[in-house]
């Protein structure tokens, strides 16, 4: 229900077990975009993935401290204290800029975050002198737009998955009367292990998929796309860069 699309769903779950059998490696980060929807079960996904590995270790924080634009945002301890960092909603932060601009901006300071590997990083704290430290936390972020972030089409380390259609509250009532039982947790991280990983790889650009395609699309500037109409009436010209 939540990933309807076969290849995206196969996708997600080589991500989560994964993570499961590798947990010092962050792999690409995963967007999930639910168009206008609301109740499709991300925030439950987060749920389940803190019933796996546990509440010290998954950190649900804002869009804003993610993309360095909150008022706590210097403070950046999650990023060594975390396995998952989990954004339930990619809402839009006010700056001083166009929207574009301020999208495009979120993505250059996540650039940073996001890395498919474990790295060694400069980590502030309150009250405590800046240290050195290390982070494995891979980055899961919900959304209701599909052009919450202005990506490259070159990017390599953001997955874009297209959720389905919400679900009834009978369903979720079933849902969360089935997470209440650990022994179902315990069930659910053995299939997890069974989980064939052939073909996955955590350190190269996940798949471009429809959704991450529309994303691509949805960033472009005017003047991206004016480039683009150009250059494709002039095919066979020889242009220079200040051309």
């Amino acid at each position: 229900n939540l990933l309807p699309i076969d290849a995206e769903r196969q996708f997600f779950l080589q991500w989560l077990a994964y993570k499961l059998a590798n947990p010092e490696v962050p792999g690409p980060a995963i967007v999930m975009v639910a168009r206008d929807s609301y109740g499709t079960g991300r925030g439950s996904l987060i749920a389940l993935m803190t019933d796996i590995f546990g509440d010290r270790y998954v950190t649900p924080i804002d869009f804003a401290t993610l993309t360095g634009q909150g008022h706590q945002s210097q403070y950046n301890e999650w990023m060594v204290d975390s396995l998952i960092v989990a954004v339930d909603e990619a809402q839009e932060v006010s700056q001083n800029v166009n929207r574009w601009q301020a999208r495009t901006n979120a993505y250059e300071h996540l650039k940073g975050v996001v890395d498919p590997s474990g790295r060694g990083i400069h980590i502030k704290r309150k009250t405590v002198k800046n240290f050195k430290g290390r982070t494995y936390a891979s980055i899961f972020i919900a959304t209701n737009h599909s052009d919450a972030l202005v990506i490259p089409p070159n990017d390599r380390r953001f997955a874009v998955l297209e959720n389905g259609a919400p679900l009834s509250g009978e369903y979720w009532t079933h849902f969360h009367a089935w997470r209440a039982n650990r022994a179902n947790i315990a069930a659910f991280v053995d299939e997890l292990r069974k989980v064939d990983l052939t073909g996955y790889n955590p350190y190269v650009a996940p798949p471009m998929t429809a959704a991450k395609a529309d994303m691509i699309d949805a960033g472009l500037s005017d003047i991206d796309r004016v480039a683009e109409m150009v250059i494709g009436e002039l095919e066979g010209s020889l242009l220079t860069k200040e051309q």
